[in-house]
């Protein structure tokens, strides 16, 4: 892991009968899921945890972000513009109420 790489992890529980307590386990189980279908080699995307790989994949291994701040900034304009707007208003009305 690293600023390029994203390791993901799931942890899944099944409980074990009561009847079998105290269970002991010699190792604990692994498995690598695939990603890919192995004969057309598209991304499998049935499962939520695969549809993650796939965005986090098509993001690229450095996603650009930059149009995240120019949003925010346009958006934050238009914000201020609108309440600038409303409160004009506002004032203009209770100047003819007057």
């Amino acid at each position: 892991m690293d600023d390029e790489n994203t390791l993901s992890i799931t942890w899944t529980l099944s409980r074990v009968p009561k009847e079998r307590e105290p269970y002991v386990q010699d190792r604990i189980p692994t498995w690598q899921g695939p990603i890919a279908d192995e004969n057309t080699g598209r991304w499998i995307t049935s499962h939520v945890m695969n549809q993650d790989f796939v965005t986090w994949v098509g993001q690229g291994r450095i996603a650009d972000r930059s149009y995240i701040l120019a949003r925010a900034i346009a958006a934050s304009s238009w914000y201020a513009a609108a309440s600038c707007a409303t409160s004009t208003q506002s004032q203009g009305e209770k100047t003819q109420r007057r």
